[in-house]
């Protein structure tokens, strides 16, 4: 589409943004992302009409985001909620289930949060260990939400999905 296309919003369509991608050989080469949002119901808008025109299940327009992302999360039922009401659902998973399983949380070597990023613990220390399959595992403990002490690991070095459950006291 040219710039001069009009959505069906009736805005212009916009330039996109850039980023690069690797090609099957190897190279690289720069491509503009999307230029507007797709509707449920097909129509084509631009951004600023998405955000106003999109009612999640949560009840919330979805959340600021780049072009590469949706602004909401989607749950294994197909409703969708804004990133703020994911952030106040992984929080009360944490509170009520955090002894009972594992919840998968994300961990970068200094802190874990939940995927959105709404959630966020620093990390109060870490063990750098061995594993047998993966070469390296990483324990870490934490202070969760409900002010106690959590621990997780993460498996792998090229991983940041990590494990986490409340400390049994």
């Amino acid at each position: 589409m040219s710039m001069s296309t009009q959505l069906d919003c009736g805005h212009p369509e916009d330039a996109g943004h850039p980023a690069t991608v690797r090609q099957a050989d190897g190279s690289y080469k720069t491509i503009q992302g999307w230029t507007f949002k797709l509707l449920d119901d097909g129509r084509k808008v631009c951004k600023a009409c998405y955000m106003a025109l999109t009612v999640l299940d949560c009840g919330h327009h979805p959340s600021e985001h780049s072009d590469w992302t949706t602004g909401y999360g989607t749950h294994p039922d197909g409703k969708r909620s804004c990133y703020a009401c994911c952030s106040a659902m992984d929080r009360e998973a944490m509170i009520l289930d955090g002894h009972s399983k594992h919840l998968p949380l994300y961990f970068n070597g200094k802190e874990v949060k939940n995927w959105c990023g709404g959630l966020r613990f620093t990390v109060s220390h870490v063990r750098h260990g061995r594993h047998n399959m993966a070469g390296s595992r990483e324990d870490f403990w934490f202070t969760g939400p409900d002010g106690k002490p959590w621990w997780g690991y993460q498996v792998g070095k090229y991983n940041t999905i990590a494990h986490c459950r409340r400390v049994k006291s």
